[in-house]
């Protein structure tokens, strides 16, 4: 972007400019026309005002301190456009669970929490000695339920053909 874009842009950088360097520069050209028979330093000192060393500093350190504020304000202005940052930037997508089997599954066929949507955790796997039939637990650790995969029928089927089924939406 241009320097006299920016400038229309923000017209106080103009002003600042003004103040800076603008005003002395013309003041001092101004000044003979004005005072024709004395110099700055003798006119001052004619008057019992500081020197020009001593009001130049004092000048300059007024105009930085203004830039400063100038800046600090811009700086204010841009952070409060931005729109906030979330507390975690890679939090997960709200989940959409798909109800089959008697618990919920993820976009990623992982079993969940019917009640609370946790991920679930096999805590058993392999024939039971009680009824000789093989059966898996999934455990919630957050309700502290626990959850066995069951068909329409209500018989127990295994991880891997729920999954398959769920993923075929059948």
């Amino acid at each position: 972007m241009s320097l006299w874009r920016q400038f229309k842009k923000h017209p106080g950088w103009i002003v600042l400019g003004f103040l800076v360097w603008g005003f002395p520069i013309g003041f001092l050209q101004a000044w003979p026309a004005l005072v024709r028979d004395r110099t700055l330093p003798e006119w001052l000192a004619e008057r019992g005002l500081p020197r020009l060393s001593v009001l130049l500093a004092a000048y300059l350190t007024a105009a930085f301190l203004t830039t400063t504020i100038v800046v600090l304000i811009a700086i204010n202005k841009t952070l409060q456009r931005r729109p906030a940052i979330p507390s975690t930037p890679n939090a997960p997508e709200p989940l959409n669970p798909v109800r089959r089997f008697g618990i919920h599954w993820d976009s990623e066929y992982n079993p969940l929490c019917p009640v609370d949507d946790t991920f679930l955790a096999m805590t058993e796997s392999g024939v039971s000695e009680a009824t000789g039939k093989y059966r898996e637990v999934f455990h919630c650790p957050k309700c502290k339920t626990d959850y066995r995969l069951r068909d329409d029928g209500g018989n127990p089927i295994r991880i891997g053909f729920a999954k398959q089924r769920v993923r075929l939406k059948v």
